[in-house]
């Protein structure tokens, strides 16, 4: 019986995924529902030889009847479209929603890229419309310079940033402020 339920979701993370567990598969009774936990996971979404994003766990919580995946301590690496990594966002927890293309992810985000660093509250990734938002407060740090703010929408790559109510600490120029 263990065997059937590490088969379907081992083909719902295929596809849309790949992943590789280094840690047991268990499985316990919630009355009705049945819970599996996963220890140390690693989940890889890719298009033909390239990686998109990368997301590892210290547990996931599945259950079976769902398409929501419960994960535990996270690292989510974002690819560039050159397979190079383009950003890095670590999370207390996370709730990914296959069916919705949704990543949430909340507890002490921290999101570390090329164009500067993020940190909040709380972050959710639509996948289907490439978008970062937060309706958080936020601390943008970008070559030494501080800027707050009360909330941020973004691409995945961090390319395109919008910071909501916005305030400063340091030289903050013109070309600062469009990014």
């Amino acid at each position: 019986m263990n065997k059937v339920y590490l088969i379907i979701l081992l083909s719902l993370l295929i596809f849309s995924a790949c992943s590789d567990s280094k840690g047991p598969v268990t499985f316990k009774d919630m009355g009705k529902q049945s819970v599996e936990i996963t220890d140390s996971i690693t989940i890889y979404s890719s298009s033909k030889d390239l990686t998109l994003w990368t997301l590892k766990a210290d547990r996931l919580k599945k259950y079976p009847r769902e398409n929501i995946m419960h994960f535990s301590t996270i690292e989510l690496n974002l690819m560039n479209k050159d397979g190079t990594l383009a950003s890095t966002i670590y999370a207390d927890s996370a709730i990914v929603d296959d069916e919705m293309q949704t990543i949430y992810a909340k507890g002490n985000i921290e999101i570390y890229s090329q164009e500067g660093d993020i940190f909040g509250k709380s972050m959710t990734w639509d996948r289907k419309n490439d978008e970062i938002f937060s309706e958080d407060s936020v601390k943008v740090i970008r070559h030494g310079n501080v800027i707050q703010g009360s909330s941020f929408t973004s691409d995945s790559r961090f390319d395109h940033v919008t910071l909501h109510r916005a305030s400063a600490e340091g030289d903050v120029g013109e070309s600062e402020v469009l990014w």
